[in-house]
């Protein structure tokens, strides 16, 4: 399982992650407070909204082309 702090600034960015995660196999969750969705799921991504931190867990082992696809959206330093 890979681990990304991501946020969202545009509902660009949005379509965008939805339309990337979706080309992959395995499943893709958010976790936002206590808030959950699925990352293929252009309805729950648009639930949690923007400029909010978001956890996203990739239920992978090999999610490393994933992780650098996404990278663009990844926050570094997590508070």
């Amino acid at each position: 399982m890979k681990e990304m702090y991501l946020k969202f600034h545009r509902v660009e960015d949005i379509l965008n992650f939805v339309s990337i995660v979706s080309k992959y196999p395995y499943p893709v969750d958010l976790i936002c407070g206590r808030f959950g969705a699925d990352g293929k799921s252009l309805l729950g991504v648009l639930a949690i909204g923007l400029d909010k931190e978001i956890k996203v867990q990739i239920q992978a082992d090999d999610a490393e082309l994933l992780g650098h696809e996404l990278e663009r959206y990844e926050i570094l330093a997590v508070r």
